[in-house]
C-alpha cells in the first residue's frame, strides 16, 4: 500500500532539473572523488581534464552519476514511514538557555529538517552566553514538504537526510531535547505540543499570530 510520498514526488519533481543541480554540485564540491571514479571507469590514471573532448566525456559521466543519485534519493524518501499523512522530522539549532520556555514562538521554527534524528545537526550559532544545542522532534504533512528540494539535497549529500519543508507549512513540534550541564551532561526531553509556522509565509495559528 502506497504511503503517498511516491505520488507526490512523481507530481512535483523535475528529475532533469534535480540531476543538473546535483551534477553541478558534484563537479564543484566533490571533484576529486568524481575524477577518481571517472579514471577508474575508463581505466586510465593520467588524464588531462582540460582537454575539451575529455572534459565533455567526464561531465557526461558526472551527469550520469547525478541521475543515479537522484534515483537513489527518490527511492529512500519514498519509503519514509507515514502516519496519518505526516512524517517525523528533526532539527537541531543553537539557542539561548530559556529558548524552549520563552522564545520558541518568537519566529518561524525553520524549513531545514532531517528525516533521521542522528543526522540533525546545528550548522550555525554560537555556544557563548550559555547557549546550547537543542534537537526538535516534529511532524509535518507530506503535502507540506518541498520534494523537489528534498530529493535534490539528499542526492547532493547523502549524509544530510534532508527534508526541506515549504515556507508556508505548519509544523507540529512534539518535543525538544538537549544536554543539561546541571545534570552532568544527561539529556533532558521536554514535551512541546505546539503547531508552529515553518517559514515567514506560513499562516500562524491564532495564538501565535
Amino acid at each position: 500500500m502506497s504511503n503517498g510520498i511516491g505520488e507526490l514526488i512523481d507530481a512535483e519533481l523535475n528529475e532533469e532539473t534535480a540531476a543538473t543541480e546535483v551534477a553541478d554540485y558534484l563537479l564543484h564540491t566533490e571533484e576529486d572523488m568524481m575524477q577518481h571514479e571517472y579514471s577508474w571507469r575508463i581505466g586510465e590514471d593520467d588524464i588531462d581534464f582540460d582537454d575539451e573532448e575529455v572534459r565533455a566525456d567526464y561531465e557526461k559521466f558526472v551527469h550520469g552519476r547525478a541521475q543515479d543519485r537522484v534515483e537513489e534519493a527518490i527511492s529512500e524518501l519514498s519509503w519514509l514511514s507515514v502516519e496519518d499523512g505526516k512524517i517525523h522530522i528533526w532539527r537541531s539549532i543553537t539557542v539561548k538557555p530559556d529558548w524552549v520556555q520563552r522564545g520558541i514562538t518568537e519566529r518561524p521554527i525553520g524549513i531545514c529538517w532531517s528525516h533521521v534524528e542522528s543526522a540533525a545537526e546545528a550548522h550555525f550559532g554560537s555556544f557563548s552566553e550559555g547557549n546550547r544545542e537543542v534537537t526538535l522532534h516534529a511532524l509535518v504533512a507530506i503535502g507540506d514538504v518541498n520534494w523537489q528540494a528534498s530529493v535534490t539535497l539528499n542526492a547532493q549529500c547523502e549524509e544530510e537526510r534532508e527534508i526541506r519543508v515549504r515556507e508556508d507549512a505548519l509544523v507540529e513540534v512534539l518535543s525538544a531535547t538537549w544536554s543539561s550541564e546541571e545534570r552532568g551532561g544527561a539529556f533532558v526531553k521536554e514535551e512541546i505540543g505546539l503547531v508552529l509556522p515553518a517559514g515567514r509565509t506560513a499562516l500562524a495559528p491564532p495564538e501565535f499570530a
